[in-house]
């Protein structure tokens, strides 16, 4: 006879025998607390761990490794309360019932204070969580709502829309809830200055006697009259906390493993926010903080940034400019033409230690599709970050790229959003919080979001739309990726060209842009013959892609024409004969793309000045990783012990 079950649903119930229908009301509430959330506390993967009272056994395998490997914890979940069901006296229940809840109390304190100590979870269990799910963390609080202004695109609704979505979807009932955090002041000192902290703190009281005439009546004003892109009321310092908490909370929750992965329904948002400057509707950098918190935790060497906001993150950029333990990766439109005009060219690579950790990808036009920033991920994002191996991943998940935004100009649709973050899934074993930043349309907004949630919960991406306007590059995205591998490659040489020799002035065909870009447009190419399009619509999209490259590397693409014509012959005939999920499409196009390749190149001076950049930065990306390694291996002993990692102290004071 079950006496209490822990089920799929975390919640607790009470399955009273007859003998002692009334008894389950006498346990104190901390002690009914302990039990409610044990799951939650020591081992979040435990979903069907059961406690009898018949003196049943329970099978060693129900319960997976974790932090139930203790042998205490094992006797814990195994424990038994022995009532005599036959017996009539509520006194005898209630004193072994009580007798065990006592037990359960003792062996539970040490963790639950531990939990409650740290102030990073105060998880709270799904309610249609399943099995297969992995251990996804949601953050959101209604006080970032009160941050109300004029009529303005970055409004409450947008948070709203979101977090709607997610509940109409059902993914708030599969998600861990993560409690709100208020950034505290240390928190916000590692990417603000004093300064700054006290002008966003004081920024209405300050701001509000001294606003425009015109705005009497109302109950906000502009930081600046003049450029009225930061507004503020009453409420906008306390939601300014809570977003940049909120981000902190989820990176803290996912490095100590609490979650496997965390999404932050967050605003007012923060990449554009300074070290010492609110502007772009930003105050405090909530990605930025949330890194640097990150990079404070034991065994976090490495927190990687992705930023695919379609404005350039200016703030981002600037606070972590100078350091090598935080890789920042921008994927926007140029700012030639948009803001914040004043940053995101490619040749800011970093400066002093963090020289070469900085990569901008800027869009040299608007309108840029899923295939435009799914090329960016696999030809530039995706092999730095494996070059980079970051202990954890931090996206700026603006949705203003998004069709349909009325700020973005741009074309991305939810499934490529849910693209992108798939691909993002293989680094850092998967540790991944995404934190809202831009997305205008509210209706756009909360789809994107929604499919990037649906991504992290394990769920495969849909298919991307099939047309040209979604699933092919455009014309200048060679040409834009071009100017980045071009300032890229004297820093990640070997990652941006995987085939080339390891010396740097050995170059080979697969050595240069053109090259590497025509082996993507086969790529593409039989993928579009793999779903079922026709043949001759590929042949009028080639010369659109090819296009933008000749000039620098004619040759090559002529050469590549010339082999195109026979590649689609035998293409299309290996997939009429093996059929279309059989076919090693890479193998074919690789070998395809060889024999229109050929080699042409001469040593100068610029390309051994590049050699000699390179090796600098491999020496010093290799004496790092290698420290790394050194502290764990010394740590391995410590942990045995129960002793604190080596170097965490000096780590936190620096």
């Amino acid at each position: 006879m079950i006496l209490f079950k822990m089920d799929n649903t975390k919640e607790f119930h009470d399955e009273k025998p007859s003998c002692a229908s009334d008894h389950s009301k006498q346990i104190p509430m901390d002690e009914k607390f302990i039990i409610k959330n044990i799951q939650s506390i020591l081992e979040p993967s435990i979903n069907n761990a059961l406690i009898y009272n018949s003196g049943e056994n329970i099978s060693q395998s129900e319960f997976p490794d974790g932090l139930c490997n203790s042998e205490d914890i094992k006797r814990l979940l195994k424990l038994h309360v022995d009532v005599d069901s036959s017996s009539s006296s509520s006194s005898d229940y209630s004193s072994s019932y009580g007798s065990s809840i006592s037990t359960l109390s003792e062996y539970c304190s040490p963790y639950i204070n531990d939990v409650k100590g740290r102030n990073s979870t105060d998880l709270v269990a799904p309610l249609n969580f399943k099995c297969e799910d992995p251990r996804v963390g949601l953050l959101y609080d209604e006080s970032m709502e009160l941050h109300v202004g004029p009529d303005h695109y970055e409004r409450p609704t947008r948070i709203i829309a979101v977090h709607d979505a997610l509940l109409t979807a059902g993914l708030v009932d599969r998600c861990w809830s993560l409690s709100s955090w208020q950034a505290t002041d240390p928190e916000i000192l590692l990417a603000h200055t004093a300064d700054h902290i006290s002008s966003v703190d004081n920024m209405f009281q300050n701001k509000y006697p001294l606003r425009d005439p015109a705005l009497s009546a109302a109950t906000y004003c502009f930081a600046s009259d003049k450029t009225k892109d930061v507004y503020c009321c009453a409420a906008t310092a306390t939601a300014a906390r809570t977003a940049a908490g909120c981000c902190i909370k989820a990176a803290r929750a996912v490095v100590r493993q609490e979650v496997d992965r965390a999404f932050a329904v967050v605003r007012p948002p923060g990449h554009h926010a300074e070290c010492d400057r609110a502007m772009g509707f930003c105050f405090f950098n909530n990605v930025a903080l949330a890194a640097l918190n990150a990079l404070q935790e034991p065994g976090i060497q490495r927190v990687a940034v992705l930023d695919w906001d379609v404005h350039h993150g200016n703030g981002i950029q600037e606070i972590l400019y100078n350091r090598d333990d935080a890789l920042y990766i921008s994927i926007h439109r140029s700012p030639q033409n948009f803001y914040p005009y004043s940053s995101g060219f490619p040749k800011e690579t970093g400066e002093g230690l963090g020289s070469g950790f900085n990569v901008n990808i800027p869009w040299i036009r608007k309108g840029m599709n899923d295939a435009d920033y799914l090329t960016a991920m696999d030809l530039v994002v995706c092999p730095i970050l494996d070059s980079f191996d970051p202990d954890l991943v931090i996206v700026a998940a603006g949705f203003d790229a998004a069709e349909g935004d009325p700020l973005g100009g741009c074309r991305v649709t939810p499934e490529g959003f849910a693209h992108m973050t798939h691909r993002l899934l293989r680094f850092a074993k998967g540790r991944i919080v995404l934190a809202l930043e831009g997305g205008y349309n509210t209706r756009i907004t909360a789809q994107c979001a929604t499919s990037c949630v649906e991504t992290l919960l394990g769920m495969p991406p849909p298919p991307l739309i099939l047309d040209k306007d979604h699933f092919w590059p455009a014309d200048v995205t060679g040409s834009s990726l071009n100017a980045v591998f071009e300032v890229q490659q004297s820093f990640w040489r070997s990652a941006l060209f995987p085939c080339s020799s390891a010396d740097p002035l050995d170059l080979k065909p697969e050595s240069n842009f053109e090259s590497i870009w025509a082996n993507h447009l086969l790529r593409l190419q039989a993928e579009w013959v793999r779903l079922g399009a026709p043949l001759s619509q590929v042949r009028t999209l080639l010369p659109d892609m090819i296009g933008p490259l000749k000039g620098g590397g004619a040759k090559d693409v002529r050469q590549e024409e010339k082999g195109k014509e026979k590649g689609e012959k035998e293409l299309k005939k290996a997939l009429e004969e093996n059929g279309k999920k059989d076919i090693d499409n890479d193998r074919e196009i690789s070998r395809l793309d060889n024999q229109g390749q050929t080699a042409s190149s001469s040593v100068t001076a610029n390309q051994r000045k590049v050699k000699t950049l390179q090796e600098a930065f491999a020496q010093r990306l290799s004496n790092r990783r290698l420290s790394s390694e050194i502290t764990t291996a010394a740590n391995e002993p410590m942990k045995k012990r129960g002793l604190n990692n080596i170097g965490d102290e000096g780590k936190k004071k620096g």
